[in-house]
């Protein structure tokens, strides 16, 4: 039945979210305050006595207030149907089961935050003598910031008297519903059930009991044995099997006691069971050797010589490394006596062997969250580049999520008004070539240190030598990358694609070298860095340029570009960390030793603190925007000031908190840096840095000082020209790093055998 445009209560239908076989759901609007909810209006008609049992329980929800619990604003009937109505707060990043379909499994940590929350809800609830008995993906909603939501409490009585047990079927439901509750009996440890068979699920994919009729599915879940998770994963903790196991007994009174202490007993047990933080410079293939020379504990490998034409190396390099298009690839080399962040240039590979070397103009284009960013430089002999116009255009909410792209027309749209502004600010040049920048939550970097031992230390490196060796390295670093990539998504063999390879401190027999061709040598060292997203983001991005009738001369991403553009700094710091916070997602980028040797990012940006803003105001998006830039700039006076800053302080410290997470894990056993450089906007809030300076650090890293935040400012760069003042917004900055990579001087050996290994993948089938 179509309701749009009807009314129910004081709201106006406006359109339909979402559909389940219990209730529709709309997104309402206010008929005179003009603010939105989410309005759910139950399929069946209700009598009498089911009616006064909703309002009953509408009655007791609508007086819970927790962080995790969907807000209820108002409840009724609608006098022309007696069809039961609520409405309620909007969720507008929808259900965990529309973010995690089903079959996907998630990683333990990941598991455990969601589990905290809903338990934390629950346990509210039932303290309150409140069962919500019907918790499953579906009824588990996703915040503004998405933090979980728990759904559905009031409705699940009145849908369940009146829905036959076929339809709680088609809904899921009877997965996830307890021996007791399935019996008519429900109970608060019923939900402790059903959110158990959920962390069964995410943990392996499947539910525990499953059948073609619902009947086959209740009666399993009252008369047959719980199949064994840990036959199911063999390698999962059994210390997580074992909690998991007693919350899903049969008995209710063998359970835990409450719902909370399932939560704090899994948490117990995945902190157990955990692997230590994994050092990104290890890995599993090579053989470790002593460390040596570095007191931030960096591990080195031995390699013995290899076979530059062995073809187990070949066939192992083409089933384990994808490389993408040379167009899409950035190699740079970073020399050890002139370090990537001193103030004078670097030898880098070009971009690509013809693409900016056959014309003068490119393109750079930031494909961001909140906004698409779009330049036209013109590149002069001298190796500089000359900004000719500029472009930014709004991204529309659901074009990107996380920093990825996830509607491929919408993000079009958005990149293709950026490029038009800037094409007319050029005076109507296009320029087909361009330089790409991204920064998703799916991207990872890692860097490790090789030593090889060389057979026949008379004869000079050769350059099939050298490539067979970064290959045998690349391969290890995609391995372990692969091991984070599986921990992060709960895929084990994701395909990655390498968009960022950078080789370092090289050194012959202990003396550091611009490049080892043609030199003898015994002990040959070096640091390779590689970054990589996974193949399907990356042909996702290219679908986008290729609709933009542009040619990819480089997928950069926003990290390795910041650490390429503070090599412009004589003040920068040889041990930093790079902050870039995008609309989306914030990215991050670890320099120890002036060396780019990790890189990472989190869905948390300023778009976050945004939705935050217009929900708590009840206005729109643009609104709220706007608000905060003005309060950002300082132009907000009085109350309005107050009350946004009043709004404000949780955003800054849930930023802070997951930021520390993530460095936590980044960081690893190293000593953290202390220097923190960031780009973006949040530096021109007054009250930044004084919420930065006084973050608890102590609980997540043991920093050697007290760390030092400084804004990564928009200047006049040393090879970029920019006499009209085109570059004024602090979001540029992305842009114009991006830009800053392909300067780039003449090509040397190194940077030549990197190309080749890139182009032998190119050829190969698999890649």
């Amino acid at each position: 039945m179509d309701r749009i445009d009807q009314q129910m209560g004081n709201y106006r239908l406006v359109r339909l979210v979402g559909q389940g076989h219990f209730a529709d759901v709309y997104l309402g609007e206010h008929l005179y305050l003009k603010t939105f909810a989410a309005i759910k209006i139950l399929h069946a008609a209700v009598n009498q006595d089911t009616l006064q049992q909703f309002l009953q329980e509408a009655q007791a929800i609508a007086h819970l207030h927790h962080p995790h619990i969907v807000s209820v604003f108002d409840f009724g009937v609608d006098a022309s149907s007696n069809t039961p109505f609520l409405v309620m707060e909007y969720a507008r990043h929808g259900s965990l089961r529309h973010r995690y379909p089903e079959g996907q499994r998630l990683r333990p940590q990941l598991i455990l935050l969601y589990v905290q929350q809903i338990a934390s809800a629950l346990q509210y609830a039932h303290n309150h003598r409140l069962i919500h008995r019907d918790v499953k993906p579906e009824n588990i909603l996703l915040g503004a910031h998405n933090e979980i939501l728990l759904s559905d409490f009031s409705l699940v009585t009145v849908a369940h008297s009146t829905a036959s047990l076929k339809t709680l079927d088609n809904a899921g439901t009877v997965h996830y519903m307890a021996p007791e509750q399935l019996q008519g009996k429900p109970r608060p440890a019923s939900d402790q059930y059903s959110l158990a068979v959920m962390v069964y699920e995410w943990l392996c994919g499947e539910r525990p009991f499953d059948g073609s009729t619902p009947i086959e599915i209740a009666v399993q879940h009252i008369t047959v044995p719980l199949p064994s998770l840990q036959e199911r994963m063999p390698n999962l903790s059994p210390a997580i099997v074992s909690v998991v196991h007693r919350a899903l007994e049969k008995d209710p009174k063998q359970r835990f006691p409450t719902v909370l202490e399932f939560a704090q007993a899994l948490a117990v047990a995945i902190e157990q069971s955990r692997v230590p933080a994994v050092s990104t410079d290890a890995s599993p293939v090579i053989t470790t050797g002593p460390v040596t020379g570095d007191d931030k504990a960096e591990e080195v490998y031995e390699l013995s010589s290899v076979e530059p034409s062995s073809p187990a190396l070949a066939e192992s390099a083409v089933d384990s490394l994808s490389v993408p298009s040379l167009e899409p690839s950035i190699v740079r080399l970073w020399q050890e006596d002139t370090p990537p962040f001193a103030s004078s240039p670097i030898q880098r590979a070009p971009v690509t062997p013809s693409a900016l070397s056959s014309s003068s103009y490119y393109t750079v284009l930031d494909i961001g969250s909140t906004y698409a960013r779009a330049a036209i430089v013109r590149l002069s002999a001298d190796g500089h580049a000359e900004v000719l116009g500029v472009g930014r255009f709004n991204q529309q909410e659901g074009n990107l999520l996380a920093g990825m792209v996830n509607d491929v027309d919408g993000t079009v749209t958005a990149c293709n008004e950026a490029l038009l502004k800037a094409e007319r600010m050029a005076g109507k040049l296009i320029a087909p070539d361009a330089l790409i920048g991204i920064g998703s939550e799916l991207m990872r970097g890692a860097s490790l240190t090789i030593n090889m031992e060389r057979a026949t230390p008379a004869v000079p490196i050769a350059m099939n030598e050298l490539e067979a060796l970064i290959e045998q390295a690349a391969q290890a670093l995609v391995a372990r990358l692969r091991q984070q990539f599986a921990l992060l998504t709960g895929e084990r063999s994701m395909r990655l694609d390498i968009i960022d390879m950078v080789v370092s401190s090289i050194s012959i027999d202990g003396q550091s070298v611009a490049d080892p061709f043609g030199m003898p040598g015994r002990e040959l060292s070096f640091q390779l860095f590689v970054n990589c997203i996974p193949h399907a983001q990356r042909l996702i991005i290219s679908e986008v340029i290729e609709k933009l009738d542009l040619n990819m001369a480089a997928l950069i991403t926003t990290p390795a570009a910041l650490a390429h553009y503070m090599q412009g700094s004589d003040e920068f710091a040889s041990d930093a960390v790079l902050l870039d916070v995008g609309g989306g997602v914030t990215r991050i980028a670890l320099v120890f030793g002036d060396r780019l040797t990790r890189v990472g990012a989190f869905a948390f940006g300023g778009e976050d603190f945004t939705l935050r803003l217009a929900d708590q105001m009840h206005i729109d998006r643009e609104s709220a925007e706007h608000l905060k830039l003005s309060y950002g700039r300082g132009v907000l006076k009085g109350g309005r000031r107050s009350y946004v800053q009043t709004l404000l302080v949780p955003e800054y410290q849930r930023w802070l908190d997951e930021l520390a997470r993530q460095l936590e894990v980044l960081v690893g056993d190293l000593v953290p840096p202390s220097t923190f450089y960031l780009a973006g906007g949040g530096l021109s809030f007054p009250d930044f840095r004084q919420h930065f300076s006084s973050f608890r650090w102590v609980d997540y890293l043991a920093f050697p000082q007290a760390p030092q935040l400084y804004p990564i400012k928009l200047e006049r760069h040393p090879w970029i020209n920019d006499t009209r003042s085109l570059l004024r917004d602090s979001g540029e900055i992305a842009l114009v790093a991006i830009g800053t990579s392909a300067l780039l001087p003449s090509p040397s050996p190194m940077n030549a055998i990197l190309l080749q290994f890139l182009n032998r993948h190119l050829s190969s089938p698999s890649s």
